[in-house]
């Protein structure tokens, strides 16, 4: 039996995964008046801090048997998601 591959790492790939997920929290930023709630603000700012460490720790990832890049492309989806439901929540309390 074989070990499997290490994932491939792409930097540039990376780069433009980072550069789309705060440009779609500074496009959800906006539509919440410019800023996010507290509560809202610290979350968003703990994913930010998730996909970075992603980034700066692949290799790491990858020897646990975590493939960094996946784990980064899927950030933004879920935190769309949350941001999404937050803004939901705001219009359904106002």
């Amino acid at each position: 039996m074989s070990a499997a591959a290490p994932p491939t790492w792409d930097q540039a790939e990376a780069a433009r995964l980072l550069a789309e997920l705060r440009a779609a929290v500074d496009a959800q930023r906006r539509a919440f008046g410019g800023s996010f709630p507290a509560p809202l603000s610290a979350v968003v700012a703990d994913y930010l801090a998730v996909a970075e460490g992603y980034v700066a720790n692949h290799e790491a990832e990858a020897a646990r048997g975590w493939d960094a890049m996946q784990l980064l492309a899927g950030v933004r989806p879920r935190l769309t998601e949350i941001i999404r439901r937050a803004r939901q929540d705001r219009r359904q309390v106002g």
